[in-house]
């Protein structure tokens, strides 16, 4: 339960809200904070519970423990992360259209989400559930949670670039907070 409730709050309110205070011009006045409690601000479709769990058996409950024995939790996000955009190019790139600065804004999304992926799994004890939940949650937040907060909001200018660099503060938070660990038991020598 702990991974879960953690989990969710780093994807809904710190991804969300961190970036929206630093992209925006006057965020305290501007940003429309009753998104948060508008249904209409996460779309939540068949697909968005379905998808994660294929992909998350594989990303978290698969490589992850046996990257992190290897390289440490942070490398092994970081890789993760790296992968998963590889795995999402195809349809980013090819399908949709996406422009190679959106793509980059979104692998810095990614990279970042797998940190927080990864401390909110070891939390949890490598629950597959709490993967899940937070790659769903990203689904169907993304954009929409995003935008509503900044509807009526005066941006920075670039500050496509401002959010997607912030979502990193969250990650590298954890990182700092943890001292690297990102709530992964240490295992002794003997």
């Amino acid at each position: 339960m702990l991974g879960v409730a953690v989990g969710a709050l780093l994807v809904l309110v710190c991804n969300a809200v961190i970036p929206a205070l630093l992209a925006e011009k006057d965020p305290l006045h501007t940003l429309s904070w009753r998104v948060f409690f508008s249904l209409a601000s996460y779309h939540f479709y068949y697909s968005e519970f379905l998808t994660p769990i294929g992909e998350e058996i594989g990303w978290r409950g698969y490589a992850l423990p046996r990257l992190q024995a290897h390289v440490g939790p942070v490398w092994a996000s970081v890789l993760i992360g790296l992968v998963w955009a590889g795995f999402m190019l195809p349809a980013l790139g090819l399908v949709q259209m996406w422009s190679g600065a959106a793509i980059l804004m979104y692998v810095i999304g990614l990279v970042s989400l797998s940190v927080e992926m990864t401390f909110a799994a070891n939390l949890s004890g490598f629950s597959i559930i709490v993967a899940v939940v937070m790659h769903t949650l990203a689904s169907a937040q993304s954009a929409y949670l995003s935008r509503g907060l900044i509807a009526h909001a005066q941006p920075r200018a670039h500050w496509e670039w401002v959010w997607s660099v912030s979502t990193l503060l969250v990650a590298a938070f954890l990182v700092l907070a943890t001292r690297g660990s990102l709530g992964a038991h240490r295992q002794s020598d003997s």
